[in-house]
């Protein structure tokens, strides 16, 4: 979570890219602030992480089912949880290609 010293391995190598996700405006706290679920640091030898933060909460994201054709295209948007092969969803693999 956002506390300190919390990003680990990889993340903590020499080189490495770490991408945090930040809440959204849905959220009590808002944009500014880390998501609950996003690591950071500082890392043991002191470096800054994450090294780069994006959205990565209530993000709208295609949920493909595999099974139909035309379900990421639905006639609306949903407010909320999953529908016709949208979704919801969070994570720093939500903010990584931003």
């Amino acid at each position: 979570g956002p506390r300190e010293h919390t990003v680990g391995s990889p993340g903590i190598a020499k080189n490495v890219l770490t991408v945090g996700a930040s809440q959204s405006s849905r959220q009590n706290d808002g944009e500014d602030y880390l998501a609950f679920f996003s690591a950071s640091g500082p890392t043991d030898d002191g470096r800054t992480k994450p090294d780069v933060v994006a959205p990565g909460y209530s993000i709208l994201s295609a949920g493909a089912v595999w099974s139909e054709r035309g379900e990421c295209d639905p006639p609306f948007l949903p407010t909320y949880g999953e529908h016709e092969g949208i979704a919801y969803l969070a994570g720093t693999s939500m903010a990584a290609p931003v």
